[in-house]
């Protein structure tokens, strides 16, 4: 049996820049909460119940992995993984610390909220959402009875049932 790596033994042979770029996304994760980093030997995974990022380092970057429930369109993005449980993800070509800017921190964000969490879990993130703004709602009020109540978050309409956006008009999340 093989003894697990440690960062610093996994990042003593690579080079500087990948340290800080591996600080950088570290940083970012752990201010969110507790997370766990595995190196192994294809790189760096973080993971909460299970691996939401991931740093691959190639010859000339980092290849930063970050997994969301939907697949994001955006001109950084230079390809993605869609898995059998309908996470996408999602790579970023990094060359140093400074390429994990305020837009690479919200996606790092966003997947440790959503993709570190088991599925019966990820409608309660936003589900929270959902109780601590209504003023009128009774008292007491299931997790069940939250699970199909569509919210608009950004533009966007969002079911905590399948947590991903919905189109105006869908029957799934419509509301009356």
């Amino acid at each position: 049996m093989r003894a697990a790596l440690s960062v610093d033994a996994y990042l003593a042979s690579r080079p500087p820049a990948e340290r800080e770029i591996f600080e950088a996304v570290r940083e970012q994760l752990e201010s969110l909460g507790p997370v766990i980093v595995g190196p192994v030997g294809v790189g760096i995974l973080f993971k909460r119940r299970r691996t939401f990022v991931e740093l691959r380092p190639k010859a000339h970057w980092v290849d930063l992995s970050i997994g969301l429930n939907y697949r994001l369109e955006h001109a950084r993005i230079t390809h993605t993984v869609r898995t059998a449980t309908g996470r996408t993800y999602h790579g970023i070509r990094i060359t140093s610390a400074s390429d994990i800017d305020r837009e690479v921190r919200d996606w790092l964000t966003e997947s440790y909220g959503v993709c570190g969490l088991s599925a019966d879990r990820q409608s309660d993130f936003y589900c929270t959402i959902l109780v601590i703004a209504p003023s009128r709602w009774p008292a007491r009020i299931s997790r069940g009875s939250l699970r199909h109540i569509p919210v608009q978050l950004g533009g966007m309409l969002w079911t905590s049932r399948t947590n991903r956006p919905r189109q105006p008009g869908d029957k799934r999340c419509a509301t009356s």
